[in-house]
């Protein structure tokens, strides 16, 4: 079962990888993106198996119509919604009329459109495939090497040139890690065992063994291209990324900031982009050549988060379909109304 203490680390890490995400779309040095692009979205992956429940839904047929409404709905919705914005801003070209627009949505790969929205229908294919799996195949021992299996396949997947609808490609190494996250959460590994090295120095050990192994991937790692480069490195820069992002938040127990970003994970990840290239247009005053890289990327960042504040507030309390809720009508404010 995971505990309250289980989530909110699971929450800071979901912040820390939208904050990679955000540094990773906002023009860092070359080399901190290679190491960002080795590991984020794998730990996207990650954190969403750990918080999978095989035992949550009955049948396949409930299982398939949650994931619907939690990963589809928001896709299309968020998708049609970029379109939109886009109408105005002319971020990028999409095509003019809006039923081919949707005909390509459809397609589950974005390719028109700069946003990081692939995530939720290539999800959505892992999800499916790891239920059916966990459901008939009850030993971990043939998880794992179905999950091998898949890793194989997936990194010989880059070589073909042909792309799948829904992201099922990418799928094949997305399944990796969000089924090491369930599995590592069924198994109940802890650090704390560990009685003779601290968490900060398991942190230390496994980021600088994620830092030498990102930089043997050059060009970048890029899961939305269906790109790996070398399969050993990819994943053990991954899998290191990943335990070090997880054992820094268990270390910082609790971060409002982190924490309320990781909540709001699909908002931001649905509109940082089409955020980022607007304020680009609008802050020419701002791309100062004598300000440090990470400074720039850093303020840009945060003036990024901002701005996204009052989207999700609106999105939340009053387009919850967005995100495949219902609209809760309040109680007291139903009553207030009656009277």
């Amino acid at each position: 079962m995971i505990t309250d203490k289980k989530i909110s680390w699971i929450d800071i890490s979901k912040g820390i990888a939208m904050l990679l995400v955000i540094l990773g779309h906002t023009g860092v040095p070359v080399k901190i993106n290679n190491y960002i692009y080795s590991f984020h979205m794998p730990l996207f992956f990650f954190l969403s198996g750990y918080l999978f429940k095989i035992n949550k839904y009955h049948s396949f047929i409930k299982f398939l119509i949650a994931k619907i409404k939690s990963l589809v709905v928001p896709y299309f919705a968020f998708a049609i919604f970029d379109y939109i914005i886009n109408i105005f801003t002319n971020n990028y070209h999409a095509p003019a009329n809006f039923f081919n627009a949707l005909k390509l949505i459809s397609y589950g790969n974005i390719n028109y459109m700069p946003t990081a929205l692939w995530f939720l229908p290539c999800l959505f294919v892992v999800e499916i495939a790891f239920y059916l799996i966990s459901k008939f195949i009850k030993k971990p021992q043939l998880i794992i090497l179905i999950l091998i299996i898949f890793s194989i396949v997936g990194y010989r997947s880059q070589y073909d040139t042909t792309r799948l609808y829904w992201g099922a490609d990418i799928a094949l190494t997305g399944i990796v890690f969000y089924g090491a996250g369930f599995l590592i959460k069924c198994s109940n590994i802890s650090v704390d065992k560990l009685k003779h090295l601290s968490k900060t120095d398991i942190v230390m050990a496994f980021f600088i063994i994620s830092l030498v192994a990102s930089h043997k991937l050059v060009p970048r790692v890029d899961m939305l291209g269906n790109a790996y480069r070398n399969y050993y490195y990819f994943y053990c820069a991954a899998f290191a990324g990943i335990t070090t992002v997880c054992l820094a938040s268990q270390i910082m127990q609790k971060s409002f900031v982190l924490s309320y970003i990781g909540r709001n994970t699909l908002i931001i990840l649905a509109l940082q982009i089409q955020v980022i290239q607007c304020l680009s247009k609008l802050l020419v005053f701002f791309h100062n050549e004598q300000l440090p890289p990470l400074v720039h990327t850093g303020i840009f960042t945060i003036i990024t988060l901002i701005t996204l504040i009052p989207a999700i507030y609106v999105i939340t309390n009053f387009l919850p379909f967005m995100l495949g809720r219902k609209y809760k009508i309040k109680l007291n404010t139903l009553n207030k109304d009656l009277l």
